[in-house]
């Protein structure tokens, strides 16, 4: 029985949703961006691994395909991180967070001119649902987290465009290539760009501690290696960039229940709204492909 390709990019968002609370576990041990840094780096030793076991012969690409590898992982990964991070800075967490999952919007927008996939009815309506519902989760409805630096706000908005754009370049490169190959260059090539920002040779200290090394281990193998590996494979399989990025806001949902689970952070109404709106955008987005299944 075929799978469906959606289906990994909801396991995706399941290993996506433990970031907020493994990284508030780390966070008193290490700064943002060496949680940052750490979570890719790790993630492409354990994808340089898997590919130099299983895709070995794949390796070797051109030159062209090297560059826009790069440019990925660059802008995908260390820019994304650098952006958010300074939006967090200048405004708020919340704002910030809510500024990132711009990135179906910027997903649908881009997709359309790329591919020319059609913005239907549905999607556009399970968009909406989504992106209010994510407004709601990450704010509780106060749109006063908004208020602050213009820069904060742009760079938020950035890290939203980055992470809405991700699956869109990589479908794009992994017509040619594959899709562990394509990860473990822009896993590397990010890991290159985001060293010079988390003050390696203290990190390295951190690293003799045994709690602070395995918690960090963790994080890369959930959050990088599965969320991500699980993620291109969906798309390699065929999920529509501008449908995954709406099926992928799951993982705030989940990450706020985590968070209720492991830290006992109140839920409320509002954001019970919220999570319930993003499982809601998801059904419509399930209404809107078995339409387009009858059509065809």
């Amino acid at each position: 029985m075929k799978k469906n390709p959606y289906t990994y990019i909801v396991l995706a968002g399941i290993f996506w949703s433990t970031q907020g609370t493994l990284g508030k576990l780390l966070g008193n041990g290490l700064t943002p961006f060496q949680i940052a840094f750490s979570r890719v780096f790790i993630g492409f030793v354990l994808i340089l691994a898997l590919t130099l076991v299983n895709h070995r012969d794949e390796i070797k690409i051109d030159g062209e395909g090297m560059f826009k590898i790069a440019a990925m992982g660059i802008f995908c990964q260390g820019v994304n991180s650098i952006c958010f991070f300074y939006s967090v800075s200048k405004i708020s967490v919340a704002a910030a967070t809510a500024l990132m999952y711009t990135g179906p919007i910027f997903a649908v927008i881009v997709s359309r001119f790329v591919f020319s996939e059609k913005i239907t009815k549905l999607k556009g309506i399970a968009l909406v649902v989504s992106s209010v519902s994510c407004f709601l989760v990450v704010t509780k409805g106060d749109i006063g987290v908004f208020y602050g630096s213009m820069a904060g706000i742009l760079a938020g908005t950035c890290s939203g465009f980055a992470f809405g754009v991700n699956g869109i370049i990589g479908k794009l490169l992994m017509r040619r290539y594959n899709s562990w190959v394509v990860l473990m260059y822009a896993f590397g090539f990010a890991s290159l760009f985001m060293l010079p920002f988390c003050s390696p040779v203290e990190l390295l200290g951190k690293f003799s501690n045994f709690n602070l090394m395995a918690g960090v281990t963790l994080l890369g193998i959930t959050t990088s290696f599965l969320a991500f590996g699980s993620y291109f494979m969906g798309i390699d399989k065929g999920a529509l960039p501008s449908k995954a990025g709406i099926v992928s806001t799951i993982e705030i949902a989940i990450a706020v229940m985590l968070a209720y689970i492991v830290f006992r952070e109140p839920i409320g109404v509002i954001r019970l709204l919220g999570i319930v709106g993003i499982f809601a955008g998801m059904y419509i987005l399930y209404l809107d492909s078995r339409n387009m299944s009858i059509e065809v």
